[in-house]
């Protein structure tokens, strides 16, 4: 009988400098530092190298791109890139400290989490729920092409 599932590898990025100083991310394009191409070298050797993929995907954000650029290298493969795996899109809170945020919201990290999808969007901000959809949308379509596959 054949195996129609697909095994998926999720790869967080590699370090940045916004990450060292405890800054929101989201969807800002901040590049990998030098520490977080040497983790993405040291993933790919250490826990991919024996790995045959039919895939690799990753955000169109430069950290992620790039992270997984070092990994298809050691495989010779090319990476295709969607929208659909950006991180969560924090808006007006990109570039601020994630402790100053969650004080200047007097949420706790949980509650800052768990907002509704009208309490995200009165922010400015991705809910959680939004957040799944999208990556959710992304796992359906490529699970569908890559049956049976490892990506």
């Amino acid at each position: 009988m054949k195996n129609n599932y697909c095994q998926i590898y999720l790869v967080r990025h590699g370090l940045t400098d916004w990450n060292i100083k405890g800054l929101l991310q989201g969807q800002s394009n901040i590049p990998l530092n030098k520490e977080g191409e040497k983790q993405a070298v040291e993933a790919a050797k250490k826990h991919f190298k024996k790995i045959k993929f039919a895939a690799i995907f990753s955000s169109d954000l430069v950290r992620a791109k790039r992270t997984a650029e070092i990994i298809a290298l050691e495989k010779k493969m090319a990476v295709e890139t969607s929208i659909l795996l950006r991180e969560r899109d924090f808006g007006p809170f990109e570039g601020k400290l994630f402790n100053e945020v969650i004080k200047e919201l007097r949420l706790d990290i949980q509650s800052f989490r768990m907002l509704t999808d009208q309490e995200a969007d009165n922010l400015g901000i991705e809910s959680d729920s939004k957040l799944m959809e999208r990556f959710l949308r992304f796992l359906r379509e490529v699970a569908i092409a890559y049956q049976g596959k490892k990506f």
